[in-house]
């Protein structure tokens, strides 16, 4: 039996709001499949592959985004895998009240990307979670710097071409400056502006 939520029907669940970016993508029909559940997308896979906008289906990578049916139920393994941390099982630590995780993709391991919510800021920055470790890890400083550098991803790591029809039918939704850096094909130039970023640093989030 298939589930459909509707990307304002999952904020209204989970009361919060999704990046601008997020939505712009949303509004555009590319997260059409993230609707269904994932019931759904076994017996429309091929459908599914078949098209090059599906976001981040065909682009390489360990990005998976959850379908939103499943975003509740992905907040539950995420407090179930911090319960792992005997201090915060006792309720010696928590998270910092002035924060906010919500999961919404996973890479093949179980780490969880994350938005972070910041109390007074608009835009969340995302995180990843080690569910293996509870480190959890700033990787971009919005969800515009975290689409560039998984596009990067998977060209670089995963082998992508850069040509390919799903990366560029991505690149639409990159911010100007990145998008221009795409279409330039200046892979040199491309890789110095995401080793400008650094490494991903560990945050404190438990106090």
């Amino acid at each position: 039996m298939d589930t459909i939520v509707t990307l304002e029907e999952l904020e209204s669940i989970i009361n919060v709001k999704f990046p601008r970016t997020f939505h712009e993508i949303y509004k555009s029909g590319a997260m059409e499949w993230l609707k269904h559940s994932y019931d759904w997308l076994n017996q429309n896979r091929e459908a599914v592959e078949m098209n090059i906008e599906s976001f981040f289906y065909r682009v390489g990578g360990d990005c998976e985004p959850v379908v939103f049916p499943a975003i509740q139920e992905t907040i539950n393994y995420f407090e179930e895998m911090l319960e792992y941390d005997e201090d915060y099982k006792l309720g010696k630590v928590k998270i910092n009240p002035k924060y906010r995780f919500i999961p919404f993709a996973q890479m093949g391991s179980g780490d969880l990307y994350c938005f972070w919510y910041e109390e007074n800021k608009k835009e969340p920055k995302v995180t990843v979670y080690g569910h293996d470790t509870g480190d959890m890890d700033l990787l971009a400083n919005d969800f515009d710097e975290f689409l560039f550098i998984q596009l990067w991803t998977s060209v670089v790591d995963w082998g992508d071409d850069i040509n390919d029809d799903s990366i560029q039918a991505h690149i639409r939704f990159l911010k100007k400056e990145y998008k221009e850096l795409f279409q330039s094909g200046d892979e040199d130039k491309i890789k110095s502006v995401i080793e400008s970023m650094g490494e991903p640093k560990q945050i404190e989030y438990l106090v």
